[in-house]
């Protein structure tokens, strides 16, 4: 939670005052609330709009632009994307877990890195010695690079709207 004067010093800007929220009511400086979630809902308050709800979900162009695709039964790319950072390294957790299944249906794992993910040497090193794994850093075309995969296992986060869009069968943790 924010103190409730957080946004005064852009408040004495005169410009409006966008605030994403998940829960919980917006500081009274905000002049524009969102809340993305499904079901989403904001109190009302004088001078305050408010935007709630999947139609306001934040997607890059590329997904606004893009189409779901057929889910198949059978899967030959499942997908791994844990966000840019990934502090905790659970990339390379996954990857070690994910490996029997992957190499005993002769699928190929294809792992997303952002700049920022501290394990990107040792995922480099994984990905040497592996056939059955893909790595792919700073992705600019994410929904190409889901359009081709039949799953994903993705952490819960703003990548969730896009797999959704895409219409790609997931997991979630």
């Amino acid at each position: 939670d924010l103190p409730g004067d957080y946004l005064s010093p852009f408040a004495q800007t005169g410009r409006p005052i966008l605030q994403l929220i998940d829960a919980g009511k917006p500081l009274p400086q905000a002049s524009i609330a969102l809340n993305q979630n499904l079901g989403a809902q904001i109190p009302e308050r004088d001078g305050l709009m408010r935007l709630c709800g999947l139609s306001y979900a934040l997607l890059r162009k590329r997904f606004r632009q893009a189409t779901a695709h057929e889910v198949t039964e059978s899967v030959e790319r499942c997908l791994l994307t844990l966000g840019a950072a990934d502090p905790e390294g659970h990339t390379l957790t996954m990857i070690y877990d994910l490996a029997p299944l992957i190499r005993a249906r002769g699928m190929t794992l294809v792992v997303v890195a952002g700049a920022h993910n501290e394990q990107l040497q040792s995922l480099r090193r994984r990905d040497d010695l592996n056939t059955w794994m893909e790595l792919h850093e700073n992705v600019t075309d994410m929904a190409g690079l889901m359009a081709g995969c039949q799953l994903a296992v993705s952490a819960a986060g703003s990548t969730l709207w896009e797999l959704c869009v895409m219409g790609l069968p997931r997991i979630v943790f």
